[in-house]
């Protein structure tokens, strides 16, 4: 009996020691299953995306996610599926590979780049603000700060880092900075020296080894204004292009409408003539030839362009209207609004129905359309929705609507508003009521202090306020911005005018040499500031040179009536 007994023991003791060992074993038998039933799903998943079943495809990748173990190679290309799919689970995935213990550099550059390229700003600083400090500034990372600063409209933040990037001798994507500046550079409105900037870099990189990126330099000249597309005698834009297989009709356009400009006004006829005959079929190019004919006021050259092509973007069939508008053929323009493709939002075509009704005489209905597309645009506190109604206005020269909404558009709350420097184009609706655009600003600041343009608006606005500003307080507010941006001769300019306001000629005369600038290349307004300070230090002559040259036509109108009644030569 006391045998049986040992011998049941033994046994027991050597079922649990096995049941020990199994369930020991039991996690990792688990994990592997679930990996191998995970890694199924996805192959299902990308499967039934090429077959278009992508109800079948959701299900699957979602499923393949709830089974994942958090190996890195599972989520690499998990991430890339749930993507495709707009998964709802997609921030958390991207979370789970940025943030990854055995994530790789080339992983969170990528992450970064993509959440650029989707316009997701707020989530990539909140990526890259996850990093340490010494992988935030390598040079992978830098350029990717750039992009993102670039599309939330910080301008001119963005240039001063890709700026840094691009002189940074030890940085291996300086060739990737300059390209980036070529893009960012023309958006300073009004500023030829950032124009030649873009330009000059562009020059230089049509000549770069890398096909894709000179190519992409050349894209960007069309980014510039019409005056300064050009490369230079020494690129030959006809050739340039045939040279590569890689090219379109959009770039082919460009290379013949540089060349066109290269000949005397009196010998352009003929070859407009061409390049609308050559091109007007052409897609690509389409969009840049209805905007060419739009700005040259060629209207009747646009009209040309067929229908079916005029459809294919609301860009292109708003031109259209336009065009029909501008040459008074109203009856065809209420026609061709009735077959508004269903990509041109909703704001717009009431807006434009509004203008319409009121070209032709419908003012009740015109009223009412306004009053509609006005109340909700501004009710939901829309800001891109207040903006296109301002657009149309502006437009079809309705300019009570456009005061109104622009007046509307300052009054949102600061929350739903762009960047500073993507709001200058206001300041043409309070050329009158400097002081509203001055307590816009003001209240900008207040929510947006970080906003370097914001701040100097508020700065020069205070140089004429009723109330005077204190010019040391104004001075030293302005002075971190003009350090930390040292490019942007707005800064330095506005400052130097607070010193002209205190009496201090010659002083200011030194401080704007010191600027890093060519002054016969810099904005109008910003010359004019240098222009006064050479008068007021009594170098007239040096004065007189670099006032005659001021357009100021290319002034903003608030700084043109400034500037231009303190100068000795009125514009």
């Amino acid at each position: 009996m006391n045998k049986m007994l040992i011998k049941a023991a033994i046994a027991a003791a050597l079922v649990l020691a096995l049941a020990a060992g199994l369930w020991a074993f039991r996690a990792p038998i688990v994990n592997q299953v679930k990996s191998m039933r995970a890694a199924s799903l996805l192959s299902k998943s990308e499967k039934a995306f090429a077959e278009e079943d992508y109800l079948k495809a959701s299900t699957a990748a979602t499923a393949a996610w709830q089974l994942q173990t958090g190996e890195i190679e599972f989520l690499r290309k998990l991430l890339p599926q749930a993507r495709k799919l707009s998964l709802s689970e997609l921030p958390e995935i991207t979370l789970l590979v940025f943030l990854h213990p055995d994530t790789e550099l080339e992983d969170q550059t990528e992450i970064l780049e993509w959440t650029v390229s989707r316009g997701d700003a707020p989530f990539f600083h909140q990526l890259s603000g996850s990093l340490p400090a010494e992988t935030r500034n390598l040079p992978e990372i830098r350029l990717t700060l750039a992009m993102a600063l670039a599309q939330e409209g910080r301008t001119i933040e963005a240039i001063e880092v890709a700026r840094a990037l691009e002189t940074d001798a030890e940085a291996p994507l300086s060739t990737e900075a300059t390209l980036l500046l070529t893009a960012i550079l023309p958006r300073l409105d009004r500023n030829p020296l950032a124009w030649k900037q873009a330009k000059d870099r562009i020059a230089t990189l049509l000549k770069n080894e890398d096909p894709e990126i000179s190519l992409s330099a050349w894209r960007h000249l069309r980014l510039l204004p019409l005056s300064h597309r050009d490369p230079g005698p020494e690129v030959n834009p006809v050739t340039w292009v045939s040279n590569r297989s890689d090219v379109n009709a959009a770039d082919r356009f460009l290379a013949s409408q540089i060349e066109l400009y290269r000949l005397p006004p009196e010998e352009r006829t003929k070859g407009i003539e061409a390049i609308a005959s050559e091109y007007a079929n052409q897609g690509d190019a389409v969009p840049l030839l209805a905007r060419w004919f739009l700005q040259e006021g060629l209207v009747d050259h646009l009209l040309r362009i067929p229908t079916t092509e005029m459809k294919k973007t609301p860009e292109l069939f708003t031109s259209r209207l336009q065009a029909l508008i501008e040459t008074s053929k109203f009856t065809e323009a209420d026609e061709w609004l009735k077959e508004a493709p269903p990509k041109v939002p909703q704001v717009v075509t009431e807006s434009i129905k509004a203008a319409l009704s009121n070209k032709l005489g419908r003012k009740s209905e015109a009223i009412s359309l306004w009053q509609r597309c006005i109340g909700r645009a501004v009710s939901l506190e829309q800001y891109q929705d207040c903006a296109a109604i301002l657009k149309v206005a502006g437009r079809f020269g309705e300019q009570e609507i456009a005061n109104q909404m622009a007046r509307a558009i300052t009054e949102l709350p600061v929350a739903r508003l762009p960047q500073g420097a993507a709001l200058e184009y206001l300041e043409t609706y309070f050329a009158d009521r400097p002081e509203e655009w001055l307590s816009f600003w003001e209240s900008y600041t207040r929510n947006r202090p970080g906003d370097g343009f914001a701040v100097e608006q508020v700065a020069f606005l205070k140089l004429f306020a009723e109330e005077d500003a204190a010019p040391d307080e104004v001075i030293s507010g302005l002075t971190p911005f003009q350090q930390a941006y040292p490019q942007i001769i707005r800064f330095r300019t506005t400052i130097a005018l607070w010193m002209l306001k205190q009496g201090r000629a010659n002083e200011t005369v030194e401080y704007l040499k010191g600027a890093v600038a060519n002054w016969n290349e810099v904005s109008d307004a910003d010359r004019a500031v240098f222009a006064l300070a050479l008068w007021r230090a009594g170098l007239e002559r040096e004065g007189l040179a670099l006032e005659q040259g001021i357009n100021w036509n290319l002034v903003t109108p608030i700084r043109r009536n400034y500037l231009s009644s303190l100068q000795k030569t009125a514009p």
